[in-house]
């Protein structure tokens, strides 16, 4: 097996811990996820909310590096 592959393998993935209501806030910060599991689309969505991190860590301007923080969605799109 590729050595990289190994790496990861041997850090396990965290367990996500949802609350009642299906949000777990903590698991991923400044990511949430939200279980969908019990719905017509059964997935699991992660979710951005903390914009002042963001703009704490990266400063207020329209990009990250490289990547431009463009449309409705606040979607990430190469300089």
């Amino acid at each position: 097996m590729h050595s990289a592959f190994m790496i990861l393998r041997k850090k396990p993935m965290k367990r996500p811990k949802f609350n009642d209501e299906g949000v777990d806030e903590l698991t991923y910060a400044p990511f949430v996820l939200v279980s969908a599991l019990d719905t017509e689309y059964r997935d699991v969505r992660l979710s951005f909310d903390d914009w002042g991190w963001l703009n704490e860590k990266h400063g207020q301007g329209q990009s990250i590096g490289d990547q431009y923080i463009v449309g409705p969605a606040n979607e990430l799109r190469p300089a």
